[in-house]
Parts: C-alpha cells; sequence; structure tokens
C-alpha cells in the first residue's frame, strides 16, 4: 500500500491533462476552426458604383487571385440553355446594385483552379482575399433560386457575408 497515493495522484494529474486536451481540441475545431461564411466582407472598392458583367481571361482571373483580392465571378459555358438565366440574373443584380461581375467563359475557367471546388457550369463564385469563400452549385436544389432571381442572388450573397 506504501506509494500507492502518489500512483493516484499521477493518474489523476494525467487523466485532468487529457480532459483539458480534449477539450481545447473541441473548442478548436468547433468554434475556432469555423469558416468565415456570415462575417461581412466588401468587395474590391473598383467593384462599387457601376455596375456590369466583365468578361475576363482565365490568366486575368488567377492575376487577381495572387493579389489577394475579393470579387464576383460568374462561371458559365459558351452554349448551354441552363446559362441564360444565370447571366441574366446576374446582369440584372450587377447593374441594380451597381456591382461590378466577372465573367468567365468555360474555356477561360478551364485555365484557372476553380475546377478544384466547381465541378458544374454555371456557377456565382465568392472570391474572398483570394480564396473560393463560396459558390453557387449546379447540382443543388437548394442554390436554384439563386440563379433565376435577383432577390435570391442577393439574400445567397449576404448569407455568405458579401457588402453590397
Amino acid at each position: 500500500m506504501k506509494g500507492t497515493k502518489g500512483c493516484i495522484v499521477l493518474f489523476g494529474g494525467i487523466l485532468v491533462g487529457l480532459c483539458l486536451a480534449i477539450l481545447v481540441g473541441l473548442l478548436v475545431v468547433v468554434g475556432g476552426g469555423a469558416d468565415e461564411r456570415g462575417k461581412e466582407f466588401r468587395l474590391e472598392s473598383r467593384l462599387y458604383g457601376t455596375g456590369e458583367l466583365i468578361e475576363i481571361s482565365g490568366e486575368e482571373y488567377m492575376e487577381m487571385v495572387g493579389r489577394g483580392e475579393s470579387f464576383l465571378v460568374v462561371a458559365r459555358m459558351e452554349v448551354c440553355p441552363a446559362e441564360f438565366p444565370v447571366t441574366e440574373t446576374v446582369k440584372s443584380f450587377a447593374v441594380k446594385e451597381g456591382v461590378k461581375v466577372y465573367s468567365l467563359k468555360e474555356t477561360e475557367f478551364k485555365k484557372t483552379d476553380l475546377g478544384e471546388k466547381v465541378k458544374y457550369l454555371p456557377s456565382v463564385i465568392v472570391v474572398r482575399d483570394g480564396g473560393i469563400a463560396d459558390f453557387l452549385d449546379a447540382e443543388a436544389d437548394e442554390d436554384l433560386g439563386a440563379y433565376k432571381s435577383e432577390a435570391e442572388l442577393l439574400e445567397w450573397l449576404r448569407k455568405v457575408g458579401v457588402e453590397i
């Protein structure tokens, strides 16, 4: 029996330390590891004022990403019936809200790294500080409204955190 008291204290200390490590790990995963979605941010200042859709190349896209810029881009196919409503919705949204939105044709899209995350076109992509903050998924039923309605597109952008 002699010396068991020290073992109990040592075992208790290890148990408390293990519990603290698990608690800290959970806090990092649940709280600290949360994404920035919903945290409001502004696009590049030059994009506010006059609303329009601006065609860009894949190289221009990659340069803006490399500079850590924040912007909106609609990635689209050259000829696809699904592409027309989203392009018109985005164009109308841009003019109404006074925000410049970039447009990237499928051939230019393929010259970027967007295909690693965005699997289907058309899509509207929010780029924040050079990284993809979120995008509309052409295969997701919950994104369908934002493809066809300015109001729903604006609501989605606000959920993502874009300050309009």
